[in-house]
């Protein structure tokens, strides 16, 4: 697990007030993401949508925007999705993941977060 403070970006979906919500699993059956503080994930035994692999949750960061670019492709409904940049740390490689996805134990939004649209 590394434990330093880097900067990544994440898919999300974006609410009809403007607020941040994780694609899939939430905390504590909240999928908002408050921004300004530290978030911890919620850690539990999930299953991987495409094949089934179950794994211990965390929440999905990629270390780069053209990385998160690509990742966003294998995503179907892209309509109400952005990527947004963020500080995480505590993360361990996503060894089944379709590119170099990161799961992230701590997450950080600064209020004025970068948003960029899916291509």
């Amino acid at each position: 697990m590394n434990n330093s403070t880097r900067k990544g970006y994440r898919l999300v979906d974006l609410g009809r007030d403007g607020s941040f919500k994780t694609l899939f699993h939430g905390i504590n059956k909240n999928r908002v993401l408050v921004k300004g503080k530290w978030l911890t994930c919620e850690r539990k035994v999930v299953c991987e949508g495409m094949n089934g692999t179950k794994y211990i949750s965390a929440f999905h960061v990629l270390p780069s925007l053209e990385e998160c670019r690509k990742f966003s492709k294998i995503f179907k409904n892209r309509s109400n999705r952005r990527i947004i940049s963020l500080k995480y740390r505590q993360f361990r490689p996503k060894r089944h993941a379709r590119g170099p996805v990161l799961l992230v134990n701590q997450i950080f939004i600064p209020e004025k977060c970068e948003v960029y649209p899916l291509d």
